[in-house]
């Protein structure tokens, strides 16, 4: 499966496998504000997948603290649990709405069911280095390694045609020496998928 259809199977998962305004129907007055917190989490999770940084203000000034208690909610109806930062760092290109994100106390570091964090999903998938950069000013671990020994470097190189992505982690800080389970070292990864972290 291409990256691309990837994308558009994940961002309709975000965008249409919601399934709480059929659970906030018939809702008594009792489960009201479960239902609000619901229609705060569908909302966190439009914005993360597609919207910009002025949508998430805009959001944190209609819902407030709410906001906040549902910015590391994972996605119900994933098995995955992604949380909305993973969204964003997958799908968005706009830092600043991860920046802002993470200000509001999004775990930059939180785990999905796999073990992988924002970064890794930044690294596989996302569009803009600055992502990555806002990430890893947030806190991200940059050398954290998924359940096969990867860094994001790796998953970078495996992965994600965008060059800039992992020319950003080499230019802050990512391990150059480490290997994976499987004894691929960086330069291996280099070879192996055809980007170069060499200037030119």
């Amino acid at each position: 499966m291409g990256t691309r259809t990837r994308t558009c199977i994940i961002t309709a998962a975000l965008l249409a496998c919601l399934p709480w305004s059929q659970a906030a129907q018939g809702a008594s007055a009792g489960d009201g504000y479960r239902a609000h917190l619901a229609n705060v989490h569908e909302a966190l999770f439009k914005v993360a997948a597609t919207g910009s940084a002025a949508d998430f203000a805009n959001l944190f000034d209609e819902y407030g603290d709410d906001l906040v208690a549902e910015i590391d909610a994972p996605l119900d109806a994933d098995a995955k649990r992604t949380t909305p930062l993973m969204a964003a760092a997958w799908a968005n290109a706009d830092a600043d709405l991860v920046r802002g994100m993470i200000s509001r106390g999004a775990s930059v570091d939180a785990k999905d069911a796999n073990g992988w964090t924002a970064l890794l999903y930044a690294a596989q998938n996302g569009r803009s280095p600055e992502v990555v950069a806002a990430l890893l000013e947030g806190g991200a671990s940059i050398d954290y390694r998924d359940k096969r020994g990867r860094t994001a470097l790796m998953i970078a190189l495996k992965y994600n045609k965008n060059r800039g992505i992992a020319i950003q982690l080499a230019k802050r800080g990512a391990s150059l020496t480490a290997k994976d389970d499987s004894g691929m070292s960086v330069r291996d990864y280099e070879i192996t998928y055809g980007i170069s972290l060499q200037d030119g």
